[in-house]
C-alpha cells in the first residue's frame, strides 16, 4: 500500500532525511566571481591613470627643453650679432669706450645666460635619453652656495634615466668631510647640520633635496660623500664623492 507523506511504518526506526544542496565542482560562488572581477578593473583602472599621468609629465618635460633649446638658439645669435657690432664701432671709432665696455657687459650677460640653459638642455638630455646605456637612479649634481657666517645653502639633485617611467623611491646619505679646528680628520653627517634633512626621495624623473646647514666652528669641510640607496630587491645603490668647492 503507498505510504501518505508524514506516515511511518509501525515497528521501525524512524530516520531523520536531510537533503544537502551540493554546488557543481570547480564553480566558484556567484559574490567571489564579481568581486574578482572588480578588482581586476580596479587594478586595470589605477595602472592606466598612472600612465597616463607619467605620459603627461614626460611631454611636459620635452616641451620645455624644446623650449630651452629655442632660447638657446636665439641667445647665441644676439651674441655674434653684439660681437660683431663691437668690432665695428670700434674700428669706425663711432661710440667711445663707455659704450663699447657697455656692449661687452651685454655680451657677458647673454653668455652666462648661454651657460645656465645649455646646463639646463643637458640636464633634461640625461634624463629623457631613451638610448641611454646607464639606466637607473643617478646623482645628477651637489651644489653649495655661501650665506655668510659658515651658513651654506645646498641642493642636491636625483635623477633616473627610465624606460617605464616607474618611480623610485629610497634613502640618500649625505657626509662631510673635513678637519676639526684641532686639525684632525672629522665626517659629520649632514642630518647633524641641518635637522630639516631626511634623505628620503621618491620621484620619476627627478627631485631636488636641499635646504641650509650651519658648520662647526672651526671645521673646514674638504669632500662631500652622497650615497643613495632605492628600496627594493634588484636595487642598486649608487655613490659619488664631491670636492667642496664654492
Amino acid at each position: 500500500m503507498p505510504l501518505k507523506p508524514g506516515a511511518a511504518v509501525k515497528g521501525s526506526s524512524q530516520d531523520e532525511l536531510v537533503i544537502l544542496s551540493l554546488e557543481h565542482p570547480g564553480r566558484a560562488p556567484r559574490p567571489r566571481f564579481w568581486i574578482l572581477i572588480l578588482l581586476v578593473f580596479v587594478a586595470a583602472g589605477g595602472f592606466a591613470a598612472g600612465w597616463v599621468g607619467s605620459y603627461r609629465l614626460l611631454d611636459s618635460l620635452q616641451t620645455e627643453r624644446d623650449q630651452l633649446l629655442r632660447d638657446l638658439s636665439r641667445n647665441e645669435q644676439t651674441i655674434t650679432e653684439l660681437t660683431q657690432h663691437v668690432g665695428i664701432l670700434e674700428k669706425g671709432g663711432e661710440v667711445d669706450r663707455y659704450a663699447a665696455d657697455s656692449v661687452r657687459g651685454s655680451i657677458r650677460s647673454l653668455e652666462q645666460q648661454v651657460d645656465d640653459l645649455e646646463r639646463d638642455v643637458a640636464f633634461y638630455k640625461s634624463i629623457m635619453d631613451p638610448d641611454a646605456v646607464e639606466k637607473g637612479l643617478k646623482i645628477h649634481g651637489l651644489v653649495f652656495d655661501s650665506l655668510g657666517e659658515s651658513r651654506y645653502r645646498y641642493q642636491l639633485m636625483l635623477t633616473q634615466v627610465a624606460d617605464n617611467g616607474n618611480p623610485v623611491a629610497g634613502t640618500a646619505t649625505v657626509n662631510v668631510v673635513g678637519k676639526n679646528s684641532q686639525g684632525a680628520r672629522q665626517t659629520v653627517p649632514l642630518n647633524q647640520l641641518d635637522s630639516g634633512f631626511t634623505g628620503r626621495f621618491r620621484f620619476r624623473y627627478f627631485q631636488e633635496l636641499s635646504g641650509e646647514l650651519v658648520l662647526p666652528d672651526g671645521f673646514v669641510p674638504q669632500t662631500v660623500n652622497v650615497v643613495a640607496q632605492p628600496t627594493g630587491k634588484k636595487s642598486r645603490r649608487v655613490e659619488q664623492t664631491y670636492d667642496w668647492t664654492l
